[in-house]
């Protein structure tokens, strides 16, 4: 494999569609002077004595460096064909290097795990087979050695910016529906989103107040996490209003910057927690290898409010949002799956007319979660799970995905997590999440050393794996093998209890 930059593909080459990059075609750098500032140039098709020959450029500037973009990737090699450089014999098997400081914490669940398995931490990131970084650092995509395995890849940032990421999924959504151009496609597990910097959508937008006034909407500020950057706009309140008035006025800019914000519509008829609490889940998925693409999935936890909920009052944010950072507390997926099963003996008849008389409804949440995931890696596979001509042999990462779950048994991807909080050390007040994140730490690890193990003895098939006694495989190109769950929904949905009114 060439020793060339590591190099990423751009998503409106994959979709035929540009609109994405007019959507990131500026950042507000003065708002984010932490992220990452783009520029993506369009392709171009030339025709020259009857060949075609299609030019790519793209250029992503990322900590001061520019990493060109390749054409489609090599998704058809598999292992017993592609190349994998051995260890140097200098370096100590499953040597490990963190590349943050203030990471390297012994109560950081990914040194501890290491450490547990008898690898060697090193300070020089030349002597380490396993490089970890909370960041896709640029500088260091650039410096690695084709041994050595790193946990980050271009592309990370579809999943950290809630615009690239809805646009994209909206093109993918109309291509597997083989809809024309301009036809509009969202998938039924997604809210429907409003992207404020377009006119179209926010004409969208406030036709659709006018129509229902009595409909809530969450307004969401692109790049933001740990639920901040989120406003509730309850039906009828000022915040609703305020956003209205902003949109009509045309010389008003508030909302309506590149990037910046988008409009959800909220998922109503809840499922709660205990039949008290609004909760969401926090599921993870690791790509175990890129070359070939395999993917597995993971359970996860539920993240539940600490206020009683009444989707009727908007008025108090605490109760709509769960994120642990904002006051929510962790229960484990266990817990979850008992309020699942509850509220299905308690609407067994509806749910069974309409589900089968032999539906599991844990399994069947579960299933929606999994497809879901399915969807996003073909929808990004060729941007964001691309080696190119990669320094390195391989790459892996693990993220994560947050769902909610409404009456009907049905599943909604509220959005994506590229940290799920990997590297944080111990957090007393929650003690649970922290056993939560060492155990599923402690399951990627053992993944990605056997499927090491795998590339550098023999050269050898990936599958069977020994460490995925926890997972679901979802995806895998090796066997060319995706994992599918058909289920219809139902046709109208419940309101919140405003809208039904």
């Amino acid at each position: 494999m060439s020793s060339s930059r590591r190099r990423r593909f751009p998503l409106s080459s994959v979709t035929g569609n540009n609109d994405i990059n007019e959507s990131r075609s500026f950042i507000n750098n003065s708002k984010r002077s932490r992220q990452k500032l783009g520029a993506f140039s369009l392709f171009t098709t030339l025709s020259i004595g009857g060949l075609a020959t299609i030019i790519l450029s793209s250029y992503y500037y990322y900590f001061g460096s520019y990493i060109g973009v390749p054409p489609f990737s090599n998704f058809q090699h598999n292992t017993n064909t592609r190349v994998v450089t051995p260890l140097p014999s200098h370096i100590q098997k499953f040597s490990f290097y963190i590349h943050e400081p203030e990471y390297t914490n012994p109560r950081v669940p990914i040194a501890e795990m290491h450490r547990k398995r008898g690898h060697l931490q090193v300070y020089d990131m030349d002597k380490a087979h396993f490089i970890w970084s909370k960041l896709d650092r640029t500088s260091l995509f650039t410096k690695l050695k084709p041994w050595q395995r790193y946990n980050q890849m271009p592309g990370r940032d579809y999943y950290d910016e809630k615009v690239w990421f809805v646009i994209g999924m909206d093109q993918y959504c109309g291509k597997k529906h083989n809809l024309g151009k301009g036809k509009q496609c969202t998938f039924p597990y997604l809210p429907h989103s409003y992207l404020l910097d377009k006119e179209d959508h926010v004409v969208s937008f406030l036709k659709a107040i006018e129509h229902n006034p009595h409909k809530a909407y969450v307004l969401k500020e692109s790049w933001v996490n740990k639920g901040a950057g989120i406003t509730i706009l309850g039906p009828n309140s000022q915040e609703l209003k305020n956003v209205q008035t902003s949109l009509e006025d045309k010389s008003n800019k508030e909302y309506t910057a590149k990037d910046e914000y988008l409009i959800q519509e909220y998922i109503c008829n809840h499922l709660l927690f205990e039949n008290k609490f609004k909760f969401d889940l926090r599921f993870y998925w690791f790509i175990a290898s890129i070359d070939p693409l395999i993917v597995l999935f993971r359970d996860g936890m539920g993240r539940v409010s600490k206020i009683e909920y009444d989707e009727s009052d908007f008025s108090n944010f605490d109760m709509h949002v769960s994120n642990l950072s904002q006051k929510g507390k962790a229960v484990s997926w266990e817990d979850v799956s008992r309020t699942i099963r509850d509220h299905f003996h308690s609407h067994h008849k509806e749910l069974t007319d309409r589900l089968g008389k032999d539906i599991d409804p844990v399994v069947h949440v579960r299933n929606q979660m999994k497809a879901i995931l399915v969807d996003i890696i073909n929808a990004f596979k060729q941007t964001s799970f691309v080696l190119g001509e990669l320094t390195a042999d391989n790459g892996f990462n693990f993220l994560a995905l947050d769902y909610v779950i409404d009456n009907d048994l049905d599943v909604f991807l509220i959005e994506p997590q590229s940290c799920p909080g990997i590297m944080r050390p111990h957090i007393a007040k929650h003690s649970f999440a922290y056993e939560h994140r060492r155990n599923f730490v402690s399951d990627f690890v053992d993944v990605a050393v056997e499927v090491t193990e795998k590339q550098q003895l023999l050269n050898q098939r990936i599958f069977p794996l020994k460490s995925v006694a926890n997972f679901d495989v979802v995806y895998d190109m090796e066997s060319g093998f995706q994992y599918s769950y058909e289920y219809q929904r139902p046709a109208k949905k419940k309101g919140c209890l405003q809208e039904e009114l």
